[in-house]
C-alpha cells in the first residue's frame, strides 16, 4: 500500500492527489454496488426457484384426492382378484364349471385352424424357391 502510495504521489502530484483519491473511491463504490445488486439477483432467483419447488410440491398435496386414491386402489385390487381367481387353463369339470366350458370350447377351434394355415402360407414360398 506504501509503495502504492508513493507512486500515485510521484505520478499524480500532490495537488491532484484528493481528486484522483476520490474518483477511485467513486469507482470502488460503483464495483460494489454492482457487485452487490448481481448478489442480490441471484439471491432472488434461488429464492424464487426454491418457492416454485415449494409452489409445486403444496399443490400435489392439494389435489390429493383420498376418494380417487381409494377407488383406483379398490380397482386395481378387484382387477388382479379377477385375474387371479380365473383359471388358467381348461376347465376341470368340477362343481362350478357350468358354462365355462361352452365358452372354452369355441376359443380352441379357431387355433388349430389358423395354425395349418400358416404352415400352408409358409409352405408355398419354399416350393416357389425349389
Amino acid at each position: 500500500m506504501l509503495a502504492i502510495a508513493v507512486i500515485l504521489i510521484v505520478v499524480v502530484g500532490p495537488k491532484d492527489l484528493p481528486h484522483v483519491l476520490r474518483a477511485i473511491g467513486k469507482v470502488v463504490r460503483k464495483v460494489r454496488g454492482m457487485a452487490d445488486e448481481f448478489r442480490r439477483g441471484v439471491d432472488e432467483f434461488i429464492r424464487e426457484s426454491e418457492l416454485k419447488d415449494l409452489k409445486d410440491g403444496v399443490s400435489q398435496v392439494k389435489d390429493f384426492n383420498l376418494n380417487r386414491l381409494k377407488a383406483e386402489t379398490e380397482r386395481q385390487f378387484n382387477q388382479s382378484m379377477s385375474q387371479t381367481i380365473e383359471p388358467s387353463g381348461p376347465p376341470s369339470g368340477g362343481p362350478g364349471a357350468n358354462g365355462s366350458g361352452a365358452a372354452a370350447a369355441p376359443a380352441e377351434p379357431p387355433a388349430p385352424k389358423a395354425e395349418p394355415a400358416k404352415a400352408a402360407a409358409g409352405a408355398a414360398p419354399d416350393n416357389k424357391d425349389a
